[in-house]
């Protein structure tokens, strides 16, 4: 009991890097019920005390940063839910991104569809291989193989790539705005992927381990995965070195507005669209502009600073300094729409301009 109630800790904690970090609270519950002994009574006992526990660390720090002063949550709860669509498109992008992650798939050019049914014909070509893999070892063979540590491991990769992406598609039907669909937020789960691609190899090599030729399957492998994915990966490893991305790029480092804003005294808050990025490359506290954070329109000829029942406009009212990126006609584009050059000029109506800059 105190190792599960220090893992369950632990795991509330990870809500602290993202908010997909929750996800290992499904997975944690899902492998309390499949893969730890006792009767169904001790296991749902356990996913109790687990799940209580570790929700309990992640609603403290989500209470704890609501409070800090200039902090704003990047993520509401979506108003208007068409939560067929949601499932759609988020389907649509998953399939887009596993595709990409066949090697050499991306030569073939072809439309949603026959990517769908390639990918599921491969799914169940691999499905039908370890059926009968199993089918090979007899019950003797399959009892020995499900408690080995290899198995074991796959049971705990496969929970966990379900339970992320279940949470990040839950995120993505219920939060406004729904978080990014892409390699960078399913990076975990092509990782884990490929592990299990090398289980499922191990597998076939205890089903028949009189066939050598299935021992050279993993070589095989990387040499498939080094064929297709190793030319782009040093392209994309040059360009990071030289140029940098993100908030490490070149260009960011070398912002001239982030000069700017880091020129400004101390005693003047900030107020920005680019909130985090002031404050993690200007390392101060930077109030976030809520029509971009909760992508509400307002007023098409209200300024910025006029309401007085909004926290950071009070700010900046007293004193504070407006940040505006280049990044903030696209942020409020899809309010918007073709009004959107008249809400950027309304925005900014009668304002004192400080400093005007590139970015």
């Amino acid at each position: 009991i105190p190792w599960l109630v220090a893992s369950a800790i632990f795991t509330g904690l990870a809500l602290m890097t993202r908010y997909i970090g929750a996800a290992f609270v499904l997975a944690g519950s899902l492998y309390i019920l499949r893969l730890t002994p006792g009767g169904w009574r001790r296991k749902w006992g356990r996913v109790v005390l687990w799940g209580v526990t570790a929700s309990a660390m992640m609603v403290t720090w989500l209470i704890w940063a609501s409070v800090q002063p200039g902090v704003e949550s990047p993520r509401r709860v979506q108003e208007n839910i068409h939560l067929l669509q949601r499932l759609n498109e988020a389907r649509i992008l998953l399939v887009d991104i596993f595709w990409k992650w066949l090697p050499l798939a991306t030569n073939l050019h072809l439309p949603y569809r026959p990517r769908l049914f390639t990918m599921a014909l491969l799914a169940m070509g691999m499905l039908v291989l370890l059926f009968l893999a199993f089918k090979n070892m007899g019950n003797g063979g399959v009892a020995g193989f499900t408690k080995s540590p290899i198995a074991r491991t796959s049971a705990v990769l496969i929970l966990y790539i379900a339970a992320y992406i279940v949470t990040l598609a839950a995120m993505f039907v219920y939060s406004n705005p729904p978080p990014d669909f892409d390699d960078r937020m399913l990076s975990p789960v092509y990782w884990l992927s490929i592990l299990l691609v090398f289980v499922s190899f191990a597998v076939l090599q205890n089903a028949w381990p009189r066939q050598k030729w299935l021992y050279l399957l993993p070589m095989a492998g990387l040499g498939l995965f080094a064929v297709a994915f190793v030319p782009q990966t040093r392209a994309l490893v040059a360009g990071l070195h030289q140029n940098g991305d993100g908030y490490l790029s070149v260009r960011t480092r070398n912002s001239p507005l982030l000069q700017a804003v880091r020129a400004l005294p101390a005693d003047i808050p900030i107020i920005s669209n680019s909130h985090t990025e002031v404050s993690f490359l200007v390392g101060r506290p930077c109030y976030a502009i809520i029509e971009v954070v909760q992508l509400k329109p307002q007023p098409l000829d209200s300024r910025f600073g006029d309401d007085p029942t909004e926290a950071a406009q009070v700010v900046f009212r007293n004193g504070g300094a407006l940040v505006l990126f280049n990044s903030f006609r696209w942020q409020i584009e899809s309010l918007y729409g073709e009004q959107t050059p008249q809400r950027v000029q309304a925005f900014t109506r009668e304002l004192v301009l400080y400093g005007e800059y590139a970015d």
